[in-house]
């Protein structure tokens, strides 16, 4: 009955052309559509017969970012979808490789603990409704970094910050906030280095807490913070 009830509706004409194929940008999400095509010479022209039915869905928008756990790929819901399709690909060799489907999910987001620090990554996500499936677009790339495991000590002088390093990584940058006035202050990042640093700021009598992102180039790691140290 739905199907009769679609014929039973006019035909649009939406694109006049000379070439063999016509992409419909203006198809809403999660609607039917049924297309033809008429041959036309002058005033001649064709029968038509129309096609299958088709129902759109479109290609879900894709972002994703390191945590501390892995790497969050996040998506918006697409209407008339019933789930998403989450596909990776790695770089390996100095070559991209194929698109590998590593997850269904039935809400927008997934996380990838499957990741390797000092990796480039990239995710897309198709939408699908039984047999019926968006393209998809691929993301930006995007490298894994692990979240550094950070711990404190007392210093002869100051706070002794040290940290498990991380693949793929060039420098460290080391955040410190305090607590006063009964909360935390924001972060505030003391120093880029290589290696352990001391906070010789560090006052005694004070609560601090510390942690490290790691870095390479554009591509950073979360950051947890430490365990609260007071001098």
């Amino acid at each position: 009955m739905q199907a009769l009830s679609f014929l039973q509706k006019k035909w649009q004409r939406i694109k006049n052309t000379k070439l063999l194929s016509f992409e419909d940008l203006n198809a809403v999400s999660g609607k039917q559509y049924s297309y033809t095509v008429c041959a036309v010479n002058g005033t001649e022209k064709s029968e038509f017969v129309p096609v299958d039915f088709v129902r759109r869905l479109v290609n879900p928008k894709v972002t994703y970012e390191n945590t501390a756990k892995g790497i969050k790929v996040s998506w918006q819901k697409i209407s008339g979808a019933k789930g998403y399709y989450v596909y990776r690909r790695g770089y390996s060799n100095g070559k991209w490789g194929g698109w590998e489907r590593i997850a269904t999910s039935s809400t927008n987001q997934y996380f990838d603990l499957k990741v390797k620090s000092g990796q480039y990554y990239r995710y897309t996500v198709r939408a699908f409704d039984g047999k019926i499936k968006s393209a998809y677009t691929s993301g930006k790339t995007l490298m894994y970094l692990k979240t550094p495991a950070v711990s404190v000590a007392k210093a002869s002088v100051g706070a002794k910050v040290t940290w498990i390093k991380s693949a793929g990584t060039k420098c460290y940058y080391v955040y410190r906030r305090e607590y006063k006035g009964g909360k935390w202050t924001k972060w505030q990042r003391l120093t880029k280095t290589t290696k352990a640093y001391t906070d010789k700021t560090a006052k005694k009598g004070k609560a601090y807490q510390y942690t490290v992102k790691a870095i390479n180039e554009n591509y950073e790691s979360a950051f947890i913070a430490s365990k609260t140290f007071k001098r």
